[in-house]
């Protein structure tokens, strides 16, 4: 049978019987739906699982069949017109108890615009048949009056595809019906199927025809009494109807007015939605970089210190030992040291917003670790001295990103300063915090000596300027005319702020 698939056809051919269709409704026959054939994938139809054969059929109330390659309640479904090759699954919300009756109205504007002009004239006809003033009645065109009292409903089915037409329509058809041929104008199927016709023009017709669609009904209102004399002899009658008119036409601007507002709140709605989604990506790659920025220091500075001292080591393990144990229990404390911060940066990382930090780790490192730093790069060969202070406690973030400024310089200076030394000055001025790290040039290395890795590889210096940036400061970092390298920093402080 025609309702029959390729499928169907090769199981048959198989020596096997085709399974019997399924259908929900189970009334009338089967037929093309609306979303059958290419014109689903064209307009984006949504499949269940899989593009299906059976895809488009439907019962005459419009549900979908549903056959043994498709279940009923699908958990997720799938876009035909998405640009991948694959079909991609699309979960969906579920709906208020509201919103899921009155979206069975949705997309189904032509039936209900069908039953609205059935009802008028159904009225029209009731109206004609109990009327005694209908002068056609008895004429030698018996029942030319039951067509024409339906002549100006008919053009109620197209209102919404072209609403100043089928308004224009509905008039001319009432001043044919109420003029020429002096037949009766119904009240209800006739006035009122003008009105109807009247709010979709206000309502769903362009900008300049929506204006001139309120014109329209008068145009008839003057007109009939010229050709029927019956017509509004009483001067209420057209004040009835002009109020009828201009309330229907409001209305329809009302509706019209609504529906622009809610577009635009839609539209709002998905602005504010991609912004919020473009704010937390922004969020999402500072955090990134700001992670990559800890991971850096802790890695760098540790191994740094690890590969030097190592080299110190296998130098002098066989001449001078006890300086080779020193160069190994350094190492092990900078490794140890290293992977308390690693496990703290981790730490952060696992820990929930309303759940505390896990036992035993250490918090961010400041200012006031200062002396353990210098004391680990002193024992790594690092010739350093520190002068000044940071004054009062300054707030965490700022003190944690002055603590990793002095750390990549001395680092640096470490790697790269010949002979390893620096100098460290802190200087607390009115709202700013000053640090300045001086380290010598470097200069062709003595044969034997350890050698220095090039850990950084620049991208030491491109992270301390992004800290400092941050924070509003400034930052200067580069050789000096004496042939020194200086790391010169001004962060400002708030005053206001306190540690935390």
């Amino acid at each position: 049978m025609p309702g029959h698939d390729a499928d169907a056809g090769a199981r048959e051919g198989q020596g096997g019987e085709a399974p019997p269709q399924r259908r929900r409704g189970g009334l009338g026959r089967r037929g093309r739906g609306r979303l059958g054939g290419d014109h689903a994938v064209r307009h984006g139809a949504v499949l269940h699982g899989r593009l299906s054969p059976r895809m488009g059929r439907c019962t005459t109330l419009g549900r979908r069949t549903v056959g043994p390659d498709r279940p009923q309640r699908p958990e997720r479904t799938y876009r035909a017109d998405h640009p991948s090759s694959s079909l991609r699954p699309i979960y969906r919300p579920r709906r208020s108890a509201y919103a899921r009756p009155m979206s069975r109205w949705h997309g189904r504007t032509q039936p209900l615009d069908a039953a609205i002009a059935l009802g008028f004239a159904v009225v029209a006809e009731i109206e004609r048949s109990v009327s005694s003033t209908n002068v056609l009645q008895g004429t030698a065109a018996p029942g030319l009056d039951a067509v024409l009292v339906v002549v100006p409903v008919v053009p109620l089915l197209w209102r919404r595809r072209n609403p100043f037409a089928v308004l224009v329509a509905t008039t001319a058809a009432l001043g044919i019906v109420g003029g020429l041929f002096h037949g009766t104008i119904c009240f209800f199927g006739g006035l009122f199927a003008l009105l109807t016709a009247l709010y979709a023009a206000s309502s769903y017709a362009s900008a300049a025809a929506d204006k001139v669609a309120v014109a329209v009904p008068f145009g008839l209102y003057g007109l009939l009494p010229l050709f029927a004399g019956s017509y509004f002899k009483i001067p209420g009658d057209l004040v009835f109807a002009t109020v009828l008119t201009a309330g229907t036409w409001l209305a329809g601007q009302g509706a019209r007015r609504w529906r622009s507002q809610s577009q635009a709140l839609a539209a709002a709605l998905v602005e504010v939605e991609a912004a919020r989604a473009a704010q937390a990506e922004v969020a999402v790659q500072a955090e990134r970089t700001r992670l990559a920025r800890e991971l850096h220091d802790i890695v760098t500075h540790g191994l740094s210190v690890v590969v030097l001292q190592a080299n110190r080591a296998r130098l002098e393990l066989h001449d001078r030992p006890q300086e080779a144990a020193d160069a190994i229990v350094a190492i092990e404390s900078t490794g140890r040291e290293a992977l308390i911060e690693m496990r703290r940066l981790l730490g952060i990382l696992r820990a929930s917003p309303d759940r505390r930090l896990e036992p035993g780790l250490e918090p961010a490192p400041g200012l006031a670790s200062l002396p353990t730093l210098l004391e680990r790069l002193r024992r790594s060969g690092l010739d350093v001295v520190a002068s000044g202070n940071a004054g009062p406690a300054l707030p965490t973030a700022l003190d944690l990103t002055a603590y990793r400024i002095v750390q990549e310089s001395l680092t640096n200076a470490l790697n790269h300063a010949r002979p390893p030394a620096a100098r460290v000055e802190l200087t607390r001025l009115d709202g700013s915090l000053r640090l300045r790290v001086t380290s010598p040039g470097g200069q062709p290395r003595q044969a034997g000596a350890a050698l220095a890795p090039r850990a950084s590889r620049g991208q030491g210096l491109v992270g301390l300027r992004e800290r400092v940036g941050l924070f509003g400061g400034t930052c200067h970092a580069g050789p000096t005319t004496d042939g020194s390298f200086v790391v010169d920093v001004t962060l400002p402080v708030p005053e206001h702020e306190a540690a935390s």
